[in-house]
C-alpha cells in the first residue's frame, strides 16, 4: 500500500525556478556566497520533497499495521468524535443517576443514612466517571475540529514543508493532520472496550427507588456500588487504552514535526 503526497507541484516548481534563476544571477554577478545561499534553498526543497515521500511510505506501513486502509479521512475522524461523545454521555449519565438516587434517598428520614452510605460506597466510581467524561469530551471536541481542518492541513502542510523558509509552519500543519491516525485508532480501541453495552447502561433510578421503598432501611447500597463498579471498570479500561494510544501517537507526531522542521542542508564554497 502506498500513499501519494498531495503536493502542489506547480507552486513548488515555480518556487524552484525562481530560486535557481536568482542563484544564477547572483553567481554571474560575482556574489557567489549569496548564490550558494539561494542554491541551498533549492537543494533543501528537493530534499524535503524526498522526505515527504518517505514519510508517506512509512505512514502507509504504520496504517496497515493498525488495520487501516490508508490515511484516515475527515469522515472517519467525525465518526471517532461520535464514539468519544457517546462514551462522554455514558459517563455523564452515570454521574447524574447516582446524584439523583442520592437525592431520592435523602428525602425520607428513614433512608437518609442510606444516601450517605451510597455516597461513600460509590466514591471511586464517581471519580472515574468524572475523569472519563472530561477526557472523552476533550477528545470529541478535538476530533470534531480536526475533521473540519483536515482538507486544508494535508495539502498545505505537505507543500509548505518542502519550502525551507516555511518548513516549520508546514511540518506543524502536517503533524496536526497525522494526529488523525491515533485519534481513529483510539476510537476503534474505545469501541472494542465498551462492546459489552449491558454493563454500561446507566443506573435505573426508578427501579432502585422501588427496591428501597420495598426493603426500607434493610436495602443494601452495595448493590448499586457493584453495578457502578462494573461500568467504571469498563470505562477505565477504554480510557486507559485510548490515552496510551493517543500519547504514543502524539509522541510520534511530535517527533515527525521536529524532524521535518529541524533538518537543513548547508553548502559551502570551496574557495
Amino acid at each position: 500500500m502506498s500513499l501519494q503526497p498531495p503536493l502542489d507541484y506547480v507552486a513548488i516548481g515555480v518556487a524552484l525556478t525562481v530560486i535557481l534563476a536568482y542563484s544564477l544571477i547572483l553567481w554571474f554577478l560575482g556574489r557567489r556566497a549569496k548564490a550558494l545561499d539561494a542554491l541551498e534553498l533549492a537543494v533543501n526543497t528537493l530534499m524535503y520533497i524526498m522526505a515527504i515521500f518517505l514519510l508517506f511510505a512509512i505512514t502507509a506501513r504504520v496504517c496497515a499495521l493498525m488495520g487501516l486502509s490508508g490515511l484516515p479521512d475527515s469522515r472517519q475522524v467525525v465518526e471517532a468524535s461520535r464514539v468519544f461523545a457517546k462514551v462522554h454521555e455514558l459517563a455523564v449519565n452515570w454521574i447524574t443517576r447516582l446524584v439523583q438516587l442520592r437525592l431520592v434517598l435523602a428525602v425520607a428520614p428513614f433512608t437518609f443514612p442510606l444516601s450517605q452510605a451510597l455516597y461513600s460506597a460509590t466514591g471511586w466510581q464517581r471519580m472515574i466517571f468524572e475523569f472519563t467524561a472530561a477526557t472523552y469530551l476533550a477528545l470529541a471536541v478535538y476530533a470534531k475540529v480536526l475533521a473540519q481542518l483536515m482538507p486544508l492541513l494535508l495539502p498545505l502542510g505537505s507543500t509548505l514543508t518542502c519550502i525551507p523558509r516555511l518548513r516549520r509552519v508546514g511540518s506543524t500543519l502536517l503533524a496536526a493532520y497525522l494526529s488523525a491516525i491515533p485519534i481513529v485508532v483510539a476510537a476503534a480501541v474505545t469501541s472494542s472496550s465498551i462492546s459489552n453495552g449491558s454493563a454500561l447502561q446507566p443506573l435505573n433510578v426508578t427501579r432502585v427507588s422501588e427496591e428501597v421503598s420495598r426493603l426500607g432501611p434493610s436495602w443494601n447500597p452495595l448493590t448499586v456500588s457493584d453495578e457502578a463498579a462494573r461500568a467504571a471498570w469498563l470505562l477505565a479500561d477504554a480510557l486507559s487504552r485510548s490515552l496510551v494510544t493517543v500519547s504514543l501517537g502524539a509522541a510520534l507526531v511530535s517527533a515527525v514535526s521536529l524532524a521535518l522542521g529541524g533538518v537543513y542542508v548547508h553548502l559551502r564554497a570551496p574557495f
